[in-house]
């Protein structure tokens, strides 16, 4: 007589519903810590704001120089000399636009799209476990 661990005869062990399940939640999970960090920055912007009566919002890359531990580090490709103006390329045109985005902005489309993708993956399940 063989074990079938809760599984009824006949019915084929499926770790899909589980697998549903834990999707959901990290998406949960992650879109409500990305709306914290929403916030957290929101505050910080609110409290300057207060403090010198200008709004300024932070961008990625003022948020990203906070992380960085050595500021006054600053590095130059072997070829270019400092003094001289390098001509950009289009992906350094594309990384300093992303760059200078306002950081809020880019949580709040984040977190949204992690509720979209919350509220769409019953809907995913059902059309995947019908296939």
């Amino acid at each position: 007589m063989t074990a079938t661990f809760g599984v009824t005869p006949g019915h084929a062990f499926s770790a899909f519903p589980p697998l549903v399940k834990f999707a959901r939640a990290t998406t949960l999970f992650s879109g409500i810590s990305t709306a914290l960090i929403a916030a957290v920055i929101l505050g910080l912007e609110f409290s300057a704001w207060t403090r010198n009566g200008v709004w300024k919002s932070f961008s990625i890359s003022s948020v990203l120089a906070q992380v960085q531990h050595d500021q006054d580090t600053i590095y130059f490709l072997a070829s270019v000399h400092p003094a001289e103006p390098a001509e950009l390329s289009v992906g350094q045109v594309i990384a300093d636009w992303f760059f200078s985005m306002p950081a809020i902005g880019v949580l709040i489309v984040i977190a949204a799209l992690h509720l979209l993708f919350y509220l769409c993956i019953p809907q995913l399940a059902k059309t995947i476990s019908t296939n």
